[in-house]
């Protein structure tokens, strides 16, 4: 008999006797995980100027607090995209973290609250047409400039003042600027700003009206009162169904 030994499900205690990975139950809203920060990487350096509630047409604000834009790399083999700039990662202790679903991270306090439906379906979109890309990429320049564009991406989506709607539409996506609006990057080279552009192009199908969600429940937040809330993949059946286009693909009509 076959016992899964994926790291991500041994520190979730989802270890099991003759089964697949697919056939083990996910984690729960509230479900105790405790992670160990090791390192970020892919990543670059980038400039992070973030201004609660200014309009998505604020002009470029010069400078900002240094940051790491790329993956989160954790003892055990676990790896997430922070969603949560206003706090940090503990790097010198274990975090204790529950599950959340993705629309209520980041936690409320400080900004900007939880992403809610509309930003979700935005993220479970960035998630399917990107994460297999995003995986599998190298620490090279051009893999260090793909996470930092991704990471920034995620962090447009949940920090940028968007128009409130039941689903996101044309006018969401055009606010997601790199340097403009409430939440700005600076000091990103032009491998970010091509990467970028093309994660935003590709959001709703470039106007084809198709907002995805190939992760399903394979996709959750990870939330701590103390420390950067966080996006992960846990490993499943879903997962290995990226840009098959097998299921999880939702018409929406942009507005």
């Amino acid at each position: 008999m076959k016992t899964i030994r994926n790291p991500l499900f041994m520190a979730l205690g989802l270890v099991a006797s003759g089964l697949t990975s697919s056939a083990i139950a996910g984690p729960v809203p509230g479900q105790e995980i405790t992670l160990t920060y090791k390192n970020s990487g892919p990543y670059r350096a980038v400039r992070i100027n973030y201004v609660f509630d200014s309009s998505a047409d604020t002009a470029n604000r010069s400078g900002g607090s240094y940051g790491f834009a790329g993956f989160v790399n954790w003892y055990g083999g676990v790896k997430t995209f922070c969603c949560q700039i206003k706090e940090d990662v503990n790097p010198n202790g274990p975090i204790d973290f529950e599950f959340a679903l993705v629309k209520n991270v980041p936690d409320e306090t400080p900004a900007p609250g939880s992403m809610g439906s509309m930003r979700e379906i935005m993220i479970r979109d960035l998630y399917s047409r990107w994460w297999s890309q995003i995986d599998n990429a190298t620490n090279n320049s051009d893999g260090r400039n793909l996470c930092a564009a991704f990471q920034a991406m995620v962090w447009e989506i949940t920090h940028e003042t968007l128009t409130n709607a039941s689903e996101p539409g044309e006018s969401q996506v055009n606010s997601l600027h790199l340097q403009m609006g409430a939440m700005q990057l600076n000091s990103v080279n032009d491998g970010i700003v091509s990467y970028f552009s093309q994660m935003k192009e590709s959001l709703g199908g470039d106007k084809d009206d198709h907002w995805l969600d190939y992760l399903g429940v394979n996709l959750w937040g990870l939330t701590s009162p103390d420390y950067q809330d966080q996006l992960i993949v846990v490993p499943g059946a879903a997962a290995g169904f990226i840009g098959l286009g097998i299921f999880g693909a939702r018409r929406r009509r942009r507005r």
